[in-house]
């Protein structure tokens, strides 16, 4: 029964130890990119993935481009935490500062949806002073084949009762191929 007790009482503290150590708090506050993270793909991740408490800021350091991942930048989607902790209160801005975020190439070949930030019912989110712009290696804009961008910026719903709301995109700058037929801004 001892020996029993003593095993009980090692796997208790080690699973709570794990709990201690991996548990982090909802974001807050201002952060910076580098600096805070290192990249806005891993900014963007805690967004989603723990949510905030309170007013977030995430300001790009202008000498940093930063190129979009593979499918854009998602903020918000399933199971995301910022779908319940953003507010009127609790907003999120990112903030370019004249920043350029390049598209992802090679994007999908013959992908209609790709973009470079996308919002998936993602509410109370602020974006100012990003210039968005195509990939010069994404060339081909044959519908059936194309490697382009569709859209820097697209508001998704996440569900049918919850799309992307009161969000604002502003003072960015967007150069994307106008010439190619399937491509928005926003």
């Amino acid at each position: 029964m001892k020996a029993t007790y003593c095993i009980f009482l090692k796997c208790f503290i080690f699973v709570s130890l794990l709990i201690i150590v991996d548990s982090k708090a909802q974001l807050a506050g201002s952060y910076t990119v580098p600096g805070s993270y290192s990249t806005l793909d891993a900014a963007i991740a805690d967004l989603n993935l723990l949510g905030v408490s309170s007013a977030v800021t995430i300001t790009l350091d202008p000498a940093t481009p930063q190129t979009a991942p593979t499918g854009g930048y998602v903020i918000g989607g399933a199971g995301s935490a910022l779908l319940t902790s953003t507010s009127a209160v609790n907003t999120v801005t990112i903030n370019g500062g004249g920043n350029t975020i390049t598209a992802f190439s090679p994007q999908a070949t013959g992908s209609l949806k790709d973009g470079i930030i996308n919002l998936i019912g993602a509410d109370y989110i602020t974006l100012i002073g990003i210039t968005f712009i195509e990939n010069a290696g994404n060339t081909v804009t044959a519908a059936a084949s194309n490697t382009k961008t569709e859209w820097a910026v697209g508001l998704f719903y996440v569900s049918t009762t919850d799309g992307a709301r009161n969000n604002t995109i502003i003072n960015n700058d967007i150069s994307l191929n106008r010439t190619y037929q399937n491509s928005f801004g926003i």
